[in-house]
């Protein structure tokens, strides 16, 4: 296999390219694509894309999951292949060892699935990967009990399929097996089933019950994503985990109990879930137990799972609770205001995303982090309290929270995640704490409110990254401390109210199409320092006059820096009569 290393300039000029043909890249995008568990890959094939919020779309189709399956030689009867056998539209295909059938294919306007037993005098043993996905005609399958295993996708957005029995002898079902199905009413399993896998029976959105097997140890990812008229599900004793999202979008459940030797939610198992009021733990669970339909951890030290589809406004985190788990509030648009209690230092991954109706929090003295996603797409935010132990945001720690005005920064911050501030429409000023040497990727994209950006004294900001401050609109003024090296690429694209900016002496590089669609700045001095200035840095700034201290351009400064930006000049004592060159006169740049 070939790996092809871009350089890391020529990475960046890729993505700014990227970003003028075919627009920056949103927050809200890199949201839905929120991790699944390993698990969720399959060596099989791709997986369908689906919006972890929403649940996805069941009724689209999708290339990724897609596959040309063989067409019929024949109604019946073996093809030129002797390995190869096709009956009732459905294709047969002989194992490598030579003692079972798979089925392998299927008829594309087959209506009724009635797999055989036995071929040729061999045993039927599996459905293979693909083997019915997309066949839209298809209403009705019949599974014998010679079957084993069926692969991923195998009957995948067969949108009329309504009725299927799973056989007895069934010990293995691929991922995205039954997904879209979206006329499916009911599932019985046989026995011997351990593993529900991802996404499953995704976009199942007609399934109103579903009989799990006593043999079934775990629930994957997203295995009944969107399966929005799904009432009540009963969890087998044995099963000890649930996947990312696993019942993500199942609107009608109201009430589920975690079994006794339940020991890991994934994350956000139930997003989307509005009419889920109540989680119970059986009484014999060792890791968890429940307390008015809330899920804490044995010990009480965590909150882990609070019901997504209860509509209290306000709700006391009970005292010596110490830590909120990943996603424990996620998708609850009731909750108005959260009380934190002093016992509580640690919060988990997207603890309270999209916390819709959440209105202000007050973070207690001694935590240090607010991690991945903590109050991400909080929408109706505005106010939030930091306390002056924290040291760190993560990623996306506050991005969509489109109603929060402003937000003091403690000064002990010195780690500003990606994202951390992505879609804050309304924010409108911010003051980086001194001890934050990097702004970084996205970190206020699309803050179109955002008027005043200042450094604390003493700062030691070094550098500012990709897309940091794209599309703030409103930003009309900028200076710089003096530590500042690195301007990264697209930093500051289409921040068309931006009139005034002060680079450094020290500023070292500035990244391409920096301060591209800035059509207000009229003028800008880049200092002799600067070393390396990538292509079309002032791209669509034509009213901008560049007034450069080198006196010719810099060896290291691309031959496109200035494309399609304002005139440039060079520092001179001299007057030369080009018109190219500038001085000092009266403390202002003038052109001579």
């Amino acid at each position: 296999m070939t790996f092809v290393v871009l350089h890391s300039k020529k990475l960046e000029l890729a993505v700014a390219l990227v970003f003028f043909f075919s627009g920056l890249v949103a927050c809200q995008e890199k949201t839905a694509s929120f991790p699944v568990s390993s698990s969720a890959s399959s060596s099989s094939g791709s997986q369908r894309s689906s919006d972890p919020g929403t649940g996805g779309s069941s009724s689209e189709s999708s290339s990724a999951l897609s596959s040309s399956n063989a067409q019929p030689v024949s109604s019946a009867g073996s093809s030129s292949s002797s390995n190869v056998y096709w009956d009732q539209g459905i294709e047969y295909q002989l194992s490598d060892s030579g003692s079972a059938f798979s089925v392998v294919g299927s008829f594309e306007g087959i209506t009724d699935a009635d797999v055989k037993d036995s071929v040729l005098g061999l045993p039927v043993t599996g459905i293979g990967d693909d083997a019915f996905l997309e066949r839209g005609s298809l209403r009705q399958a019949e599974i014998p009990s010679s079957i084993s295993a069926v692969g991923a996708r195998a009957f995948g957005y067969c949108g009329l399929l309504a009725d299927v029995s799973l056989p007895e002898g069934l010990v293995s079902l691929g991922f995205g097996a039954f997904s879209g199905c979206t006329s499916l009413l009911s599932l019985t399993f046989g026995p011997d089933l351990e593993t529900i896998p991802d996404y499953a029976f995704s976009g199942c959105s007609s399934l109103m019950s579903v009989s799990l097997p006593r043999s079934a140890a775990s629930i994957g990812g997203y295995a009944f994503n969107d399966c929005q008229s799904l009432a009540s599900i009963e969890i087998p004793a044995g099963v000890g985990s649930f996947g990312d999202m696993a019942f993500c979008g199942c609107s009608s459940l109201t009430s589920v109990e975690l079994p006794k030797g339940f020991s890991q939610l994934g994350m956000a198992p139930f997003l989307g879930c509005s009419s889920l009021i109540d989680i119970s733990v059986d009484q014999g669970n060792e890791a968890y137990r429940s307390s008015q339909g809330i899920v804490f951890s044995s010990d009480g030290g965590q909150l882990a799972l609070y019901p997504p589809g209860r509509t209290d406004a306000s709700f006391q985190i009970p005292s010596g609770v110490s830590s909120v788990g990943p996603s424990a509030f996620a998708g609850n648009a009731h909750l108005e205001s959260v009380g934190l209690p002093d016992s509580l230092t640690s919060f988990g991954r997207y603890s309270f995303w999209r916390c819709a109706g959440l209105d202000d929090v007050v973070i207690p003295e001694g935590t240090t982090e607010l991690p991945e996603g903590a109050f991400m797409e909080c929408s109706g935010l505005k106010e939030i309290s930091l306390p002056e132990s924290l040291r760190s945001l993560g990623y996306q720690a506050f991005a969509g929270c489109q109603s929060l005005p402003g937000i003091s920064l403690p000064a002990a911050l010195d780690t500003l995640g990606e994202d951390a501030f992505s879609s804050c429409s309304s924010l409108a000023q911010i003051a980086i704490p001194a001890g934050v040497e990097e702004i970084p990727l996205q970190a206020f994209l699309d803050c179109a409110a955002l008027k005043t950006v200042s450094f604390l004294e003493n700062s030691r900001l070094s550098s500012i990254g990709l897309f940091a401050f794209g599309r703030c609109v409103t930003l009309a003024e900028l200076n710089f401390p003096s530590t500042l090296r690195t301007i990264g690429g697209v930093c500051f694209t289409g921040c068309s109210s931006l009139e005034s900016v002060g680079l450094p002496e020290g500023l070292e590089s500035i990244g391409t199409c920096a301060f591209s669609l800035c059509p207000a700045l009229r003028q800008i001095v880049i200092p002799g320092s600067v070393r390396e200035i990538l292509p079309w840095a002032f791209q669509d700034d034509s009213s901008c006059s560049i007034f450069c201290v080198a006196t010719a351009k810099p060896e290291d400064w691309d031959d496109e820096w200035s494309d399609d930006g304002g005139p440039a000049y060079w520092y001179s004592e001299t007057k030369n009569p080009d018109g190219h060159h500038w001085h000092y006169e009266g403390g202002a740049p003038t052109v001579w």
